[in-house]
């Protein structure tokens, strides 16, 4: 009987012990911001959702760098005020997944899209 209840002991005490290990890692991952690899991907999705934005990276409007630096510029000022961050690489590790997600599903607002259309329609009338 002793021994069943030592047994007990002993995975209540390792409960504990994975629970506040959980808890550390928790606590760090909402500290810490994105590491490298990371952020790497967070940029070439990034850049993905501009280029698909634009439709195409040989499309007018992704050639032209001012409608293009439009387009990077109201995604960070969107992506900052959703993640309340300064940069990217700031974003918490636990919210990573969250990031691509908002990222992957961004689209710019209607004056830009227009701006987009036009100079992508400028290619056609040539």
């Amino acid at each position: 009987m002793k021994c069943q209840q030592c047994s007990t002991s002993v995975m209540k005490d390792q409960d504990k012990k994975i629970e506040e290990q959980s808890e550390k890692v928790n606590f760090l991952m909402n500290l810490s911001g994105l590491t490298s690899p990371r952020n790497k991907e967070l940029t070439k999705a990034r850049n993905k959702k501009i280029i698909q934005v634009c439709g195409g990276s040989e499309s007018n409007s992704y050639q032209d760098k001012s409608l293009r630096s439009k387009l990077y510029n109201e995604l960070f000022k969107s992506y900052r005020h959703r993640f309340d961050v300064n940069q990217y690489v700031d974003t918490p590790m636990k919210r990573f997944d969250e990031a691509k997600d908002y990222i992957n599903n961004w689209y710019p607002p209607f004056e830009l899209k227009d701006e987009i259309e036009k100079a992508n329609a400028q290619g056609n009338l040539f």
